[in-house]
């Protein structure tokens, strides 16, 4: 969860930089910067949101693994138990990931949007 939270804050602060370019986006000549703000902010983002998936994945593989020491009445109560634990990167990812997409898509499509200097 560490390198999602990482990234996050590097994606928060990239955020801002690009909606502060957003703000004053009338310029033509910020076109090629919305640009790279909005592919740079969708790769964090899509990187965030894959990293809390192979989060979910290795810890739901450790919980199956863990369930085979575990007594037989107690299986499926580990099994929810476990799983509520696994899902917490993938939960974090998906909240810390989210602005940061959202705010890559929308300058990525402002800047696209924006005409060419002639």
């Amino acid at each position: 969860m560490w390198v999602i939270l990482i990234l996050g804050i590097i994606s928060y602060l990239t955020s801002v930089v690009a909606l502060a370019f957003l703000a004053v986006s009338t310029r033509k000549r910020l076109r090629l910067a919305l640009i790279w703000l909005g592919v740079v902010l969708l790769v964090f983002g899509i990187s965030i949101f894959v990293i809390g998936v192979v989060a979910y994945g290795v810890g739901m593989s450790q919980v199956e693994h863990a369930l085979a020491f575990v007594e037989a009445s107690l299986v499926e109560r580990a099994r929810e138990q476990g799983t509520r634990e696994a899902m917490l990167p993938l939960n974090f990812s998906l909240i810390i990931g989210g602005f940061p997409t959202l705010v890559g898509l929308v300058s990525l499509i402002r800047g696209l949007k924006t005409p060419r200097k002639q």
